[in-house]
């Protein structure tokens, strides 16, 4: 199932290679897809910055190219010749059998260019790694914050102590002020 939504994925950013923008209502149909599947593919890739999500009153939501597109998509690229030489040699040794498609391959969508498996690679790399890295954090919010309710437990404790003491302290000084006004009624009284 990974790797529906990850090829899914790389058309999506084929879409946006070739035009640079695109509606999020023409990418799924385009893609064959609900509009929520691609909104959440967008948001993931727009935490990375390879692409920017808009929001319009007129017209709907549409996706654009990030900051990150041009260089992730040529180093996906770099990566996919690199993958692409050793796959020729390798298809060279292998031409004379068949291959035959799976019972699982699904077709691409109407006039959507299949990537090559391996072409954006880098990019569902960096976005798990983004993901480890964002569990990583929660992981140590949550520690943190078991530290101070821990903290704030200790705290309302020893206030609590705070307030009996001070309340024997009270009560002795009221018990001294008693006697000292004892043996002041007795001192006058003589």
């Amino acid at each position: 199932m990974e790797d529906d939504v990850s090829t899914s994925m790389d058309q999506l950013i084929g879409l946006l290679e070739k035009d640079g923008t695109i509606k999020i209502s023409e990418a799924a149909s385009e893609l064959n897809t609900d509009k929520s599947h691609i909104e959440s593919w967008a948001k993931m890739l727009e935490k990375e910055g390879i692409v920017q999500v808009h929001y319009s009153v007129v017209g709907g939501a549409f996706i654009r190219r990030g900051q990150k597109f041009d260089s992730l998509v040529k180093e996906s690229a770099a990566a996919s010749a690199a993958s692409s030489k050793a796959s020729a040699a390798s298809a060279a040794a292998t031409a004379s059998f068949s291959i035959k498609p799976t019972q699982n391959a699904k077709p691409a969508a109407a006039g959507v260019v299949q990537p090559a498996p391996q072409e954006y690679s880098l990019i569902r790399k960096r976005i798990d790694e983004s993901e480890i890295s964002l569990e990583d954090d929660l992981k140590k919010l949550s520690d943190e914050q078991a530290r101070i309710v821990q903290y704030m437990g200790a705290v309302i404790t020893e206030g609590r102590k705070l307030e009996e003491y001070i309340e024997s302290l009270r009560q002795i000084v009221e018990k001294t002020n008693e006697k000292r006004d004892d043996k002041l009624a007795l001192i006058t009284k003589s």
